[in-house]
């Protein structure tokens, strides 16, 4: 396995990442419990700023979070192409018309007493949320936190 600090187990292709820069993606995170029990949906869109294998891939988000930014886990396997289209979100209404990419995962959070300092922690940083959570296709993958 790689190390944590060159992400390679993350599947990030720096000459795939760097076509995504300007990109308009659109992603969906579904967060459940650790018995799999739905909690809530998570989506925002917005164009790709940066896209960097130690760093993550750093959004410029639109519409009801216009001007704020999130940054993705550094993998590029996850970018599917998006069907032209108009995409409603269903958590708040938007419309998004024709974005380039989607993205998506399966985020289960933790026990409230579940330890602080792990992989599961260290994505949810990544992806901006509230509450420590594990990325299930990062599954194995060593993260070290600091």
């Amino acid at each position: 396995m790689n190390s944590p600090e060159d992400h390679g187990s993350l599947d990030f292709d720096p000459d795939f990442a760097a076509t995504l820069i300007g990109k308009y993606i659109l992603v969906g995170v579904t967060v459940e419990d650790r018995r799999g029990e739905f909690r809530r949906n998570e989506q925002f869109h917005g164009t790709v700023l940066a896209a960097d294998a130690r760093a993550g891939i750093t959004l410029r988000l639109g519409g009801s979070r216009d001007g704020g930014e999130k940054t993705l886990p550094p993998t590029t396997k996850v970018f599917e192409s998006a069907p032209r289209g108009t995409y409603t979100l269903r958590t708040t209404g938007e419309k998004v018309v024709d974005p380039d990419f989607t993205v998506t995962w399966r985020l289960i959070q933790p026990d409230a007493n579940y330890r602080q300092c792990d992989p599961e922690t260290k994505l949810s940083r990544l992806l901006g949320l509230p509450r420590p959570a594990l990325a299930l296709p990062f599954q194995g993958i060593r993260v070290r936190c600091s």
